[in-house]
């Protein structure tokens, strides 16, 4: 939710390794949704493919009481 407290911002990505299992259940457990596919890394690992994780507006993530 803090992010989108920024002006403009609509939406938050999580970019982890997808040999990295224990980066994966940050973002599930934070009621992201995990999109299809792969995305490019970073600079420096270009070369690697990327999971992807977002959550959007459109989208909230639940408040949890």
């Amino acid at each position: 939710r803090a992010g989108f407290a920024l002006r403009g911002v609509t939406s938050v990505e999580i970019h982890h390794d997808p040999r990295n299992e224990a980066s994966a259940r940050i973002p599930a457990r934070l009621w992201f949704t995990r999109l299809p596919g792969r995305v490019p890394g970073p600079p420096g690992r270009e070369g690697e493919l990327m999971v992807c994780w977002v959550v959007s507006q459109e989208n909230p993530v639940p408040v949890r009481g």
